[in-house]
């Protein structure tokens, strides 16, 4: 899930030329201001690639690193948290924004909730399964926060689909909405391991 939200947090980050903002000059005159005011053609393909391939290296290199951390200490992370990483760098991969090409983050976006999903619905079954074998072992309420997590993502995951077919304001939404409820799950998680500590 942190490798995830991440994920997320670094495709949300990647929208945000803050740089080109800041730098910006003041309008002076009335002709400046027509001038900015036309339409101009602008291209972000070059850039979306740029991005996307880049994402692309972070992620591939986050899985080494993570694969390089278990060969020393096999388990250190678990097959859960690498088949995450894995399906991330798939999303990326899948897309067609590279070489130049526009990136169709939104698409990418859904990617990334499909293998959320997954994840969940794993997580769900291993979580199940060893309740089964020693009911002591794992609390209800960790088994129901696990359950409604798997449910939670099935759910964006088919408000992501429905919102593919909408508008941009719809996916947007849905985008935002996604982004948003990743971040309050990580909150929770982090919030757990202090209270672990």
């Amino acid at each position: 899930m942190k490798t995830t939200l991440l994920f997320l947090l670094s495709l949300f980050a990647a929208g945000l030329p803050m740089e080109t903002a800041a730098a910006q000059k003041l309008v002076a005159a009335k002709t400046d201001v027509i001038q900015a005011n036309k339409v101009m053609h602008t291209t972000y393909g070059n850039l979306d690639a740029q991005i996307a391939d880049t994402l692309y290296e972070l992620t591939r290199t986050r899985l080494e690193r993570v694969m390089h951390i278990n060969t020393k200490v096999p388990g250190t992370v678990l097959a859960g948290d690498i088949g995450i990483i894995n399906g991330e760098l798939k999303a990326i991969s899948d897309q067609e924004g590279r070489n130049g090409e526009a990136v169709d983050w939104f698409s990418t976006l859904v990617g990334v909730a499909e293998v959320t999903k997954a994840s969940a619905d794993a997580d769900w079954k291993r979580v199940s399964a060893l309740q089964q074998e020693n009911p002591e072992l794992i609390s209800e309420l960790d088994v129901a926060m696990v359950r409604l997590r798997a449910r939670l993502a099935d759910l964006n995951l088919q408000r992501g689909k429905l919102a593919a077919k909408g508008t941009a304001d719809e996916r947007q939404n849905w985008a935002l909405l996604y982004l948003s409820m990743q971040v309050q799950e990580l909150r929770d998680r982090v919030r757990v391991v202090e209270e672990r500590q």
